[in-house]
């Protein structure tokens, strides 16, 4: 089984947080327009593109001075909207910020052009008493 971050890495150059590799110009563009709203029916979570209502709270991120503007933001609530979204960025060459509770001090938790996967909604916690085992969901932190 091939673990998230493997996703992610293989996905593009290890930069998170960067710049695109190619130019936004065509990427949501007409003809890929169809293929975000293809993404959308397949997420439980939100999409969320430029000129949203919620854009601007949804990219925002605790260290102001990374004032960065992903092309799109998928906030996740299932582990099938992480697969999905992960999947569209691949396909797509975007690269991907992974927001937490967006802490990270350096701005590694957005992207200029790329796709922001918003884990917030990921709040569940399940413990195992008898087997001394927690999982915990990443938008915990």
């Amino acid at each position: 089984m091939t673990s998230f971050r493997n996703c992610i890495r293989a996905s593009d150059s290890g930069r998170v947080g960067g710049h695109l590799r190619k130019p936004l110009g065509g990427v949501l563009g007409m003809r890929l327009a169809t293929k975000v709203e293809a993404l959308r029916t397949q997420l439980c979570g939100a999409l969320i593109l430029p000129g949203h209502a919620q854009y601007d709270v949804s990219r925002e991120i605790w260290n102001r001075r990374f004032d960065r503007r992903p092309s799109v933001i998928v906030r996740c609530t299932t582990a099938a909207d992480v697969i999905a979204a992960v999947r569209f960025a691949r396909e797509h060459d975007l690269e991907i910020a992974i927001k937490g509770g967006g802490h990270q001090a350096a701005g590694y938790a957005s992207t200029d052009g790329g796709l922001l996967l918003d884990l917030s909604g990921l709040r569940a916690i399940e413990v195992n008493p008898e087997q001394r085992h927690a999982v915990a969901q990443a938008g915990l932190t």
